[in-house]
């Protein structure tokens, strides 16, 4: 549905709010008879046209292939509809806006338009894998990540010891970690018996929580004795993570999806085996690209010295193209259009700061 409501728009806001592009730069594309609408040239940056018009834009949308190696159509309407995904996130891909020395997660949307406005809906580790909302959206962003709506979270981790029964009851409770002013809210500890698994000599426990501070689970283990050596989050709410979205894939989620993210669910230890089962699968089919043997946890989970470890030249390569495109735009006029019409900013800002100033990875 288009964000103004309107059945006509101009042509150079939709192109605009579609690519990211400036407004000299949108003129100057559209006037050089880089953009189609309905398999027509229009070169008149003022033209009107209908919300429900094909439109191809060179460069951005020509060719897009989509999952069955066809171009997707992209409408004019597109341009401000909100948009959701899901992410399986992949290690060693940070969740910023820009970062000098990591891949970001947004690189992974490279089929998708107008990439900077798309904004990681909370924070993993750049060693943490699993269920992650992107968005630009930011009402539904501020929701997701807010204290106040208790979104519920679970993760499995793989332990380097077995974790002590006594740990369950002191997750419950509330556990105070040195480094830490206050104490971590009650979070549900599940300890999984993986016999059934191909998970020989494995430690696994599932965590399910509502808070998400800085390295919050790891530092939870950490002051029951264990470390952290593997870290997914399977689920925020009632929605899991798809068993069948490999690492480094993303779906788009409807109206329904969006919802169960702000249900509360308890799962069974048999749906959290599951999970496990259906994560370590996922993790094999990805191995090749996102999982290379040398890519460790140090005790912080930062793991920031390992980047050179990823072999895969997948992963410096779209890095590599969305810094450019990012340097690219630096370099626009930031003009913002002023038609009566004027081109709102999307709404929300973006901050991970909890209400104590404290940083949150949800």
């Amino acid at each position: 549905m288009a964000k103004a409501g309107k059945e006509v728009q101009r042509l150079d806001k939709v192109v605009s709010h579609l690519t990211g592009m400036s407004r000299s730069n949108v003129s100057k594309l559209i006037k050089n008879g880089d953009v189609t609408v309905d398999d027509e040239v229009i070169t008149d940056s003022a033209a009107k046209i209908c919300v429900h018009s094909v439109i191809v834009i060179a460069g951005f949308n020509d060719a897009l292939p989509d999952d069955d190696g066809d171009v997707e159509l992209v409408r004019a309407s597109d341009a401000f509809k909100k948009r959701v995904f899901l992410l399986n996130k992949p290690y060693n891909y940070v969740c910023a806006d820009r970062d000098k020395n990591h891949a970001i997660v947004t690189s992974l949307f490279r089929n998708e338009l107008n990439l900077e406005k798309l904004h990681s809906a909370g924070r993993l580790d750049i060693d943490t894998t699993g269920l992650l909302i992107v968005t630009d959206d930011g009402d539904l962003n501020h929701e997701i990540t807010s204290p106040k709506k208790e979104v519920s979270k679970v993760y499995l981790a793989r332990l380097d010891k077995a974790v002590p029964e006594s740990a369950i009851k002191a997750f419950a409770s509330g556990i105070k970690h040195p480094e830490e002013k206050k104490r971590y809210q009650a979070a549900t500890l599940t300890l999984l018996d993986t016999s059934d698994l191909d998970c020989a000599g494995e430690h696994w426990a599932a965590v399910q929580l509502t808070e998400g501070r800085y390295h919050e689970v790891k530092r939870l283990f950490e002051v029951v004795g264990c470390q952290v050596q593997d870290l997914v989050r399977v689920a925020v709410g009632s929605l899991t993570l798809p068993s069948e979205l490999n690492l480094g894939d993303y779906v788009a989620l409807d109206v329904d999806d969006q919802k169960k993210l702000f249900e509360k669910s308890e799962f069974s230890v048999e749906e959290l085996v599951n999970l496990l089962k259906e994560y370590k699968s996922s993790l094999e089919r990805s191995k090749v690209i996102f999982q290379p043997d040398s890519f460790k946890f140090n005790k912080q989970g930062a793991a920031a010295s390992d980047t050179d470890a990823l072999s895969s030249a997948a992963i410096s390569s779209t890095q590599d193209a969305h810094q450019t495109h990012l340097d690219t735009k630096e370099d626009e006029d930031a003009e913002v259009f002023d038609d009566d019409e004027v081109f709102e900013d999307e709404a929300g800002d973006f901050d991970d700061l909890d209400e104590n100033g404290d940083l949150r990875i949800y």
